[in-house]
Protein backbone atom coordinates (compact mmCIF):
# COMPACT_ATOMS: atom_id res chain seq x y z
CA UNK A 1 0.00 0.00 0.00
CA UNK A 2 2.86 2.34 0.79
CA UNK A 3 4.38 1.77 -2.64
CA UNK A 4 1.21 2.97 -4.38
CA UNK A 5 1.36 6.52 -2.86
CA UNK A 6 3.96 7.83 -5.32
CA UNK A 7 1.92 6.45 -8.19
CA UNK A 8 -1.20 8.23 -6.91
CA UNK A 9 0.75 11.43 -6.52
CA UNK A 10 2.08 11.13 -10.06
CA UNK A 11 -1.44 10.54 -11.38
CA UNK A 12 -2.74 13.55 -9.49
CA UNK A 13 0.08 15.72 -10.87
CA UNK A 14 -0.58 14.51 -14.41
CA UNK A 15 -4.31 15.15 -14.08
CA UNK A 16 -3.62 18.67 -12.74
CA UNK A 17 -1.28 19.44 -15.63
CA UNK A 18 -3.85 18.22 -18.14
CA UNK A 19 -6.54 20.47 -16.61
CA UNK A 20 -4.24 23.49 -16.71
CA UNK A 21 -3.39 22.80 -20.33
CA UNK A 22 -7.08 22.55 -21.17
CA UNK A 23 -7.78 25.87 -19.51
CA UNK A 24 -4.94 27.51 -21.43
CA UNK A 25 -6.26 26.32 -24.79
CA UNK A 26 -9.95 26.78 -24.08
CA UNK A 27 -9.92 30.30 -22.58
CA UNK A 28 -8.97 32.18 -25.74
CA UNK A 29 -12.03 30.79 -27.51
CA UNK A 30 -14.48 31.90 -24.88
CA UNK A 31 -17.03 34.49 -26.05
CA UNK A 32 -15.65 37.95 -25.23
CA UNK A 33 -17.69 40.05 -22.84
CA UNK A 34 -20.39 42.13 -24.55
CA UNK A 35 -19.47 45.73 -25.06
CA UNK A 36 -22.13 48.27 -24.26
CA UNK A 37 -22.38 50.66 -27.18
CA UNK A 38 -23.02 54.25 -26.17
CA UNK A 39 -25.60 56.07 -28.24
CA UNK A 40 -24.18 58.89 -30.30
CA UNK A 41 -25.15 62.30 -28.95
CA UNK A 42 -28.05 63.89 -30.80
CA UNK A 43 -27.00 66.53 -33.27
CA UNK A 44 -27.89 70.06 -32.17
CA UNK A 45 -30.48 71.78 -34.39
CA UNK A 46 -29.00 74.38 -36.71
CA UNK A 47 -28.97 77.84 -35.20
CA UNK A 48 -31.24 80.37 -36.96
CA UNK A 49 -28.75 83.13 -36.10
CA UNK A 50 -26.75 83.99 -39.21
CA UNK A 51 -23.16 85.29 -39.23
CA UNK A 52 -24.50 88.82 -39.63
CA UNK A 53 -26.41 88.49 -36.36
CA UNK A 54 -29.82 88.44 -38.01
CA UNK A 55 -32.21 85.59 -37.19
CA UNK A 56 -33.27 83.62 -40.23
CA UNK A 57 -36.98 82.77 -40.45
CA UNK A 58 -39.38 81.43 -43.02
CA UNK A 59 -43.10 82.17 -42.88
CA UNK A 60 -43.78 79.11 -40.70
CA UNK A 61 -41.20 80.15 -38.11
CA UNK A 62 -42.43 83.74 -38.19
CA UNK A 63 -46.04 82.69 -37.57
CA UNK A 64 -44.89 80.44 -34.72
CA UNK A 65 -43.13 83.45 -33.19
CA UNK A 66 -46.31 85.52 -33.55
CA UNK A 67 -48.44 82.83 -31.89
CA UNK A 68 -45.99 82.70 -28.99
CA UNK A 69 -46.08 86.41 -28.28
CA UNK A 70 -47.75 87.93 -25.25
CA UNK A 71 -48.70 91.03 -27.21
CA UNK A 72 -52.24 91.58 -28.48
CA UNK A 73 -50.96 92.24 -31.96
CA UNK A 74 -47.75 92.04 -33.97
CA UNK A 75 -46.77 94.57 -36.62
CA UNK A 76 -44.42 92.95 -39.16
CA UNK A 77 -42.46 95.19 -41.50
CA UNK A 78 -40.82 93.70 -44.59
CA UNK A 79 -37.95 95.81 -45.83
CA UNK A 80 -34.50 95.80 -47.42
CA UNK A 81 -31.34 97.85 -47.02
CA UNK A 82 -31.47 98.96 -50.66
CA UNK A 83 -35.08 100.18 -50.36
CA UNK A 84 -35.05 103.99 -50.01
CA UNK A 85 -38.74 104.15 -49.07
CA UNK A 86 -38.18 101.67 -46.24
CA UNK A 87 -36.05 104.19 -44.37
CA UNK A 88 -39.07 106.43 -43.88
CA UNK A 89 -40.95 103.65 -42.07
CA UNK A 90 -38.38 103.07 -39.35
CA UNK A 91 -39.02 106.18 -37.21
CA UNK A 92 -42.80 105.67 -37.43
CA UNK A 93 -42.64 101.98 -36.52
CA UNK A 94 -40.05 102.36 -33.78
CA UNK A 95 -42.34 104.93 -32.15
CA UNK A 96 -44.98 102.22 -31.60
CA UNK A 97 -43.23 100.92 -28.49
CA UNK A 98 -43.49 104.30 -26.81
CA UNK A 99 -47.17 104.61 -27.78
CA UNK A 100 -48.41 101.07 -27.14
CA UNK A 101 -45.84 99.45 -24.86
CA UNK A 102 -46.12 95.65 -24.76
CA UNK A 103 -49.61 95.62 -26.31
CA UNK A 104 -48.12 95.78 -29.80
CA UNK A 105 -44.96 93.92 -30.79
CA UNK A 106 -42.83 95.09 -33.70
CA UNK A 107 -40.93 92.68 -35.93
CA UNK A 108 -38.66 93.83 -38.76
CA UNK A 109 -38.08 91.19 -41.45
CA UNK A 110 -35.34 91.97 -43.94
CA UNK A 111 -35.52 90.43 -47.39
CA UNK A 112 -31.87 91.24 -48.13
CA UNK A 113 -29.65 88.79 -49.95
CA UNK A 114 -26.63 87.39 -48.03
CA UNK A 115 -24.23 89.84 -49.66
CA UNK A 116 -26.20 92.86 -48.37
CA UNK A 117 -26.87 91.58 -44.84
CA UNK A 118 -24.09 93.73 -43.34
CA UNK A 119 -25.77 96.84 -44.78
CA UNK A 120 -29.10 95.69 -43.31
CA UNK A 121 -27.57 95.30 -39.84
CA UNK A 122 -25.90 98.71 -40.15
CA UNK A 123 -29.24 100.26 -41.12
CA UNK A 124 -31.01 98.68 -38.14
CA UNK A 125 -28.39 99.94 -35.75
CA UNK A 126 -28.45 103.38 -37.34
CA UNK A 127 -32.14 103.74 -36.54
CA UNK A 128 -31.74 102.28 -33.05
CA UNK A 129 -33.76 99.15 -33.77
CA UNK A 130 -33.40 96.30 -31.29
CA UNK A 131 -31.24 93.35 -32.30
CA UNK A 132 -31.42 90.53 -33.11
CA UNK A 133 -33.85 91.16 -35.94
CA UNK A 134 -35.28 88.82 -38.56
CA UNK A 135 -34.29 88.05 -42.13
CA UNK A 136 -36.40 85.97 -44.51
CA UNK A 137 -34.77 82.68 -45.54
CA UNK A 138 -37.72 81.53 -47.60
CA UNK A 139 -37.84 82.30 -51.35
CA UNK A 140 -40.03 85.35 -51.94
CA UNK A 141 -42.18 83.32 -54.32
CA UNK A 142 -43.53 81.40 -51.32
CA UNK A 143 -42.91 83.99 -48.57
CA UNK A 144 -45.13 86.66 -50.18
CA UNK A 145 -48.35 84.61 -50.54
CA UNK A 146 -47.85 83.15 -47.07
CA UNK A 147 -47.78 86.65 -45.59
CA UNK A 148 -50.65 87.94 -47.74
CA UNK A 149 -51.86 86.52 -51.08
CA UNK A 150 -52.60 90.11 -52.16
CA UNK A 151 -49.02 91.28 -51.61
CA UNK A 152 -47.41 91.64 -55.02
CA UNK A 153 -44.00 92.20 -53.46
CA UNK A 154 -43.58 95.94 -53.12
CA UNK A 155 -41.37 97.27 -50.34
CA UNK A 156 -41.86 98.39 -47.72
CA UNK A 157 -44.82 96.23 -46.73
CA UNK A 158 -46.33 96.16 -43.26
CA UNK A 159 -48.71 93.61 -41.76
CA UNK A 160 -50.78 93.57 -38.59
CA UNK A 161 -51.32 90.06 -37.22
CA UNK A 162 -53.33 89.11 -34.17
CA UNK A 163 -51.95 86.63 -31.63
CA UNK A 164 -53.35 83.74 -33.69
CA UNK A 165 -51.20 84.88 -36.63
CA UNK A 166 -54.29 85.97 -38.56
CA UNK A 167 -53.68 88.90 -40.87
CA UNK A 168 -55.83 91.83 -39.79
CA UNK A 169 -54.44 94.72 -41.85
CA UNK A 170 -51.98 95.28 -44.66
CA UNK A 171 -50.04 98.33 -45.79
CA UNK A 172 -48.65 97.86 -49.30
CA UNK A 173 -46.23 100.75 -49.23
CA UNK A 174 -44.99 103.30 -46.67
CA UNK A 175 -46.95 103.60 -43.44
CA UNK A 176 -48.31 106.94 -42.30
CA UNK A 177 -48.33 107.64 -38.58
CA UNK A 178 -51.68 109.41 -38.93
CA UNK A 179 -53.14 106.18 -40.33
CA UNK A 180 -51.19 103.57 -38.37
CA UNK A 181 -51.58 104.79 -34.79
CA UNK A 182 -55.38 105.44 -34.87
CA UNK A 183 -55.95 102.06 -36.55
CA UNK A 184 -53.94 100.21 -33.91
CA UNK A 185 -55.87 101.99 -31.16
CA UNK A 186 -59.12 100.86 -32.74
CA UNK A 187 -57.77 97.32 -33.05
CA UNK A 188 -56.80 97.21 -29.38
CA UNK A 189 -60.25 98.53 -28.49
CA UNK A 190 -61.78 95.49 -30.19
CA UNK A 191 -63.12 97.20 -33.30
CA UNK A 192 -63.30 95.45 -36.65
CA UNK A 193 -60.45 96.99 -38.65
CA UNK A 194 -59.67 94.25 -41.17
CA UNK A 195 -58.58 95.74 -44.48
CA UNK A 196 -55.64 97.18 -46.34
CA UNK A 197 -54.06 100.48 -47.26
CA UNK A 198 -53.37 100.33 -50.98
CA UNK A 199 -50.65 102.83 -51.77
CA UNK A 200 -50.63 101.72 -55.37
CA UNK A 201 -53.81 103.77 -55.74
CA UNK A 202 -52.82 106.77 -53.62
CA UNK A 203 -50.96 107.36 -50.35
CA UNK A 204 -53.29 106.36 -47.54
CA UNK A 205 -56.08 105.10 -49.80
CA UNK A 206 -57.93 102.32 -48.02
CA UNK A 207 -59.78 99.39 -49.53
CA UNK A 208 -61.79 96.96 -47.42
Amino acid sequence: MVGKKPSLIRVAVVVGLVMVACLVFIQPFQKPPRRVQMAAPAAAPPSPVRPSGLVGVDSTALFAHIRGTKAKGVVVNAWASWCASCKGDFPVLLGLEKTFGESIELAFVSVDEPETEPEAVEMLRGFGAKLPSFIATEPLESFKPAMNPKWPGMLPATFLFDRDAKLRYFWGGPVLETDLVPLLKRYLAGEHIDGEANFALAPGAVTR
